[in-house]
């Protein structure tokens, strides 16, 4: 008799077993159950993250690179600043004596408007005068810069003058006068609009 208990006994115990074993499996099925939309909504929300992060990278280096281009400008305007720093380091000199003419020429279509300027330049200083020039300003009837640069006092003459495309070019190598020396001058600035006042004013420095 109590054999067969046993083996009664160990019949249950492996029904309990199966029963337990099921109830995992449907706790574990629910826990997925209810846990996968939660995780879903999380790796969206973490590919949607990644997607602004790419989207912050790719602007960092579209600013990257303005700020890149913007660096260069400064450096530009640096340079200018420089180019005006040192036109206004020019003076001008009572020794310079300039007898010039300047006459706004009408363009067509196949040559822009232009200021033709001649005369002689001569200079009457004890030493040598470096780095001399003429300071050209053209304005419009309104008011409007048309020309504003410094031209190297060279010899030319109205058959052959010298000819500048860009009214408002730097840094041009410009001249170094002797005592007594006289230059006939010839030039023509190409530009836009007309130049209804101008005026031409020679610039130097003591050291070259």
């Amino acid at each position: 008799m109590s054999k067969k208990k046993v083996s009664r006994n160990k019949a249950f115990h492996v029904r309990d077993l199966e029963v337990l074993c099921v109830i995992i499996i449907v706790a574990l099925v629910g826990v997925v159950a209810y846990y996968a939309p939660i995780m879903n909504t999380k790796n969206a929300e973490i590919s949607r993250q990644n997607a602004q992060i790419n989207n912050l990278k790719a602007n960092v280096t579209q600013l990257n690179s303005q700020i890149t281009k913007l660096n260069s400008q400064i450096v530009n305007l640096n340079n200018q600043i420089t180019n005006l720093n040192d036109t206004i380091n020019c003076f001008q000199s009572t020794d310079i004596i300039t007898t010039l003419n300047a006459t706004d020429i009408l363009g067509n279509s196949t040559i822009p408007n232009y200021l033709l300027i001649t005369g002689t330049v001569k200079y009457e200083g004890e030493s040598s005068a470096y780095n001399a020039g003429l300071h050209i300003i053209g304005l419009s009837a309104t008011g409007t810069p048309l020309i504003n640069m410094i031209i190297p006092i060279i010899s030319a003459t109205s058959q052959d003058p010298t000819v500048y495309q860009n009214a408002f070019i730097t840094g041009i190598s410009l001249s170094t006068l002797y005592p007594t020396q006289s230059v006939s001058i010839a030039a023509i600035i190409y530009h836009a609009g007309t130049v209804a006042s101008h005026t031409i004013n020679p610039v130097w420095t003591t050291v070259s």
